[in-house]
Parts: C-alpha cells; structure tokens; sequence
C-alpha cells in the first residue's frame, strides 16, 4: 500500500507538470473583427486570475508576430461598450497600485494558511507511513507539485509590476496592456490586464484594439 501511494503521488505530480508545460497561446484565440486590412498577428487571452465573487478579473494577453518583421504597438486597449450600463473599466494608476497592496496581503494570508495546512498532511502522512524522512518520494512529490502552479506565479508577477509602479510616476506599469510595445519577428511578448466589474459576473468575452506605430488598427475578439 505505501508503494502505491509513492506511485500514485509521483504520478500526480507528473500529471501537473504536464498540464504546466509552456505554451505560446495558453489561452483563447482572438479571432479579427476586420474585414480588409490584418496585421500579422496573432492574438490570445487567458483568464491568470478570476474568483467568483470578486469585482475584479485578470487577464493574460499573448500577441505574437508570425511575419519576419517586428511589429511595433503604439496603444493598445479593451474596447468597452456602455462603460457607464456594464460598470465595467480597465484598473489603472493608483487604483492599480491599490489593488496590488491589497491583493498581496491577501495572498500572504493564504500562503500561510496552506503551508500550515501542507505540514499538517505531510506530518499526518509520515506518521500513517511509519516514520519515513524527507527523501521519502511522497514527501517530495508534494513539495514539488505545490511549486509548479503557473497561474499562481502570473498573479505574483502582476502585483510585483503593480507595486514597482508606486515608485514611478507612469499611468501603468510594466508588461500592461496599455504600454507601448513590440513583438520581434516570429516571437511573441505577453502582456496583462485588471478589469473592474459587478462582483456577481464573470466577463467572457472581450475585444481588444491594437494600434501600430503607423496608425493601422484591428480589433480582436476572444470569447472564453
């Protein structure tokens, strides 16, 4: 039986590492709302951090160059129909910074709570084990798995930008949405965005318009 276990917690932790693997569109492709003109982009957005309950959501953008010359975005943003009926709205400046502070101190609460949580099993299992150490591969299966979570370390970077900010006198901070920035030839860059929302909906869909430094624009449309 505690063979067994070994094996069913390696397994597990493979399983998550699988699932983690890097991908250049984790998330929904966007498709073009243009009908003429296409930039040579391709577009995709993941949801980094969404609790049911909240009035906030956090998104992922990917944008990636698919021709051989670099892309260069002079703005950027979600495109918001009736701002004032959906109560909807990009977070920005010291709102943002606000946000992260808040958020951070709900993380490190969290943190504490599952790592006093996770000696609580790891201590239970050794016990049920018979006394094993922390070579035993159960033990280390699950201190490896709780080091793989992707999302979690998204979230992590966003507020650790965020709270940089405060120490700059920009509107938004590094990796936003809402900077300027380029994509060299067959790469692609990463970018995020905080919306504000009513607390008891979940956005599904958003449209996104990029502007070049010449002055093409396309809007894009991902559902999720």
């Amino acid at each position: 039986p505690r063979m067994n276990l070994k094996l069913i917690a390696t397994m597990t932790a493979m399983s998550i590492f699988a699932i983690s693997c890097a991908s250049t569109h984790p998330g929904r492709s966007a498709k073009s709302l243009n009908k003429k003109f296409h930039m040579p982009l391709k577009v995709s957005v993941q949801n980094i951090d969404y609790r049911f309950g909240d009035p906030f959501q956090l998104f992922e953008v990917t944008v990636e160059n698919t021709s051989d010359e670099w892309v260069r975005i002079n703005k950027s943003e979600v495109i918001i129909n009736n701002p004032a009926q959906s109560k909807m709205s990009v977070v920005t400046g010291n709102d943002l910074v606000d946000w992260a502070q808040a958020m951070n101190s709900r993380k490190n609460k969290e943190n504490h709570n599952r790592q006093m949580r996770d000696i609580g099993i790891i201590t239970l299992g050794t016990i049920a084990a018979g006394g094993s150490n922390s070579s035993d591969p159960i033990i280390s299966a699950v201190g490896d798995s709780s080091m793989i979570g992707t999302t979690a370390w998204a979230v992590d970077e966003v507020i650790r930008k965020s709270l940089e900010k405060a120490e700059q006198s920009e509107k938004t901070p590094q990796n936003h949405l809402y900077r300027p920035f380029a994509v060299p030839g067959k790469m692609y860059v990463r970018k995020w965005v905080l919306l504000n929302k009513p607390s008891k909906n979940r956005i599904n869909k958003l449209v996104l318009e990029l502007e070049s430094v010449e002055g093409e624009k396309e809007k894009y449309e991902i559902s999720m």
